[in-house]
């Protein structure tokens, strides 16, 4: 979101954010540019174990050419950068990888290993059985878009019942975060995981320009009220929004939390009665009897969004 970051992000209560991946080891150094002169929101990010990040190529995906893949740069770029570089990113799916095998996984999992960090793996329309890619995992990393309706997720090729596979890798430490996205949030997975049990250890977004203009997503807000809606606790959703994620980013106990001594960030929350068109990321719409609504952005103690009176 570059120069938009501020203002997408104090709207919707966030003051800390997690880039996921955008850039690797010969593109990092754009990113740090823009968060060190351009943006106030707080950031973390995970590098690319592709060199030249996510970015559009003639060859496909970002590593669809294996001479992409940089696990020295990768990890070098996580060491040089501790106050941002938080992990490793491996996206997983069609024309993305250079082989649909684990072995792009196994790369990714040394590499993390090599930094002393943890490691994402997005899996929409994985081309893999997602317990393939499971089993090459440690506790703390995480899979992330774990709602999407596509291939290969957390209920296998059937979606009707959570993997027996995903639930023990859970319980193992395997972080499963939601990241709704363009196209990694599907209503029916989601009421049918949350039914059966089966919730986000981490509540986010992946947002970008696109989708905070054109929608689904929109903001942290409506991407927590459609949680609400399929029946999550406010409590666990709050939770999974902001203290879970602190931890995971190096910040707990001075975000996400309200203990004495804390970042005195706080976000002033309306939760709204009334009939509101959610949408997922498939399309499908479902109208809830109430939503989450930011009212007030606080960072550091300093009033940092408000909305404007209606």
């Amino acid at each position: 979101m570059g120069g938009h970051t501020d203002r997408f992000c104090s709207a919707s209560g966030v003051t800390t954010l997690c880039d996921a991946g955008s850039t690797g080891s010969a593109t990092f150094a754009g990113l740090r540019h823009v968060i060190d002169h351009e943006v106030r929101t707080r950031t973390r990010a995970f590098v690319n174990l592709s060199a030249i990040g996510i970015v559009g190529t003639s060859r496909g995906g970002e590593l669809s050419h294996f001479p992409y893949a940089d696990p020295e740069g990768c990890a070098r770029t996580i060491a040089e950068n501790p106050d941002l570089a938080i992990g490793v990113k491996l996206r997983y799916g069609p024309g993305l990888v250079w082989e649909y095998t684990t072995e792009p996984v196994k790369l990714a999992r040394r590499t993390a290993a090599t930094a002393g960090v943890p490691l994402m793996i997005h899996i929409t329309d994985s081309p893999i059985p997602l317990p393939e890619i499971l089993a090459e995992m440690a506790p703390g990393d995480i899979i992330t878009h774990c709602y999407h309706g596509r291939s290969n997720g957390i209920m296998g090729q059937e979606k009707q019942f959570v993997l027996k596979e995903v639930v023990e890798a859970q319980r193992y430490g395997i972080i499963f975060d939601c990241a709704h996205g363009r196209n990694h949030f599907s209503f029916a997975m989601i009421e049918k995981a949350l039914d059966q049990g089966f919730l986000p250890d981490t509540i986010s977004t992946d947002l970008t320009f696109t989708s905070a203009t054109l929608g689904p997503v929109w903001d942290l807000t409506t991407t927590m009220s459609k949680l609400l809606h399929f029946g999550m606790s406010l409590d666990e959703i709050v939770r999974r929004a902001t203290a879970a994620p602190a931890k995971i980013m190096g910040y707990e106990g001075t975000i996400g939390t309200l203990r004495p001594g804390a970042n005195a960030d706080i976000a002033l929350i309306e939760r709204r009665p009334g009939n509101f068109e959610l949408k997922d990321s498939d399309g499908n719409i479902v109208t809830a009897k109430e939503r989450l609504i930011t009212r007030m952005t606080l960072k550091d103690g300093r009033v940092w969004y408000e909305r404007p009176a209606e």
